[in-house]
């Protein structure tokens, strides 16, 4: 095994700790801190939802993000010119954010909103992996390729 395989296996070493660390750490704090009954951070509200939907949001875009991030640090490292894969943008990003964040619109804007009570009835759960399918699809669209 030469240095620059020890060197990456290091740094993956590393970087799935953190990840697994993350992960559990994160699913504590949220689930049995933020969700308890009880818990005063049920009584905070932001844009009228209580505080504790934007944390989940922000966990599953995170855990996302760090899902993505070595495919990107890999692309940043390449050379070329900078292109965004509209296919991909289009047709797995922009369902999936609209699922995500159609329970959490107001209710004054229902007859705006299509499918509202339908996707709202699905549960956190399906809310939560469509934030996660966004963030890692809107991050991995992001690629290099040969100048022309």
């Amino acid at each position: 095994m030469n240095i620059k395989s020890k060197n990456k296996f290091i740094a993956y070493l590393i970087y799935i700790i953190i990840f697994i660390l993350f992960l559990k750490y994160g699913y504590e704090y949220g689930f049995y801190n933020l969700q308890r009954p009880g818990s005063k951070y049920l009584e905070y509200y932001l844009f009228g939802r209580p505080v504790v939907w934007a944390y989940l949001a922000f966990y599953f875009a995170l855990i996302d993000l760090m899902l993505a991030l070595p495919r990107f640090m890999n692309t940043i490292k390449e050379s070329g010119v900078w292109k965004f894969d509209w296919i991909v943008f289009l047709a797995v990003c922009v369902p999936s954010l609209y699922v995500s964040i159609t329970p959490r619109i107001p209710l004054e804007w229902v007859h705006y909103w299509p499918l509202r009570d339908y996707l709202g009835q699905w549960g956190g759960l399906f809310q939560n992996l469509t934030v996660t399918l966004f963030t890692y699809f809107f991050i991995t669209s992001f690629n290099k390729s040969e100048a022309d």
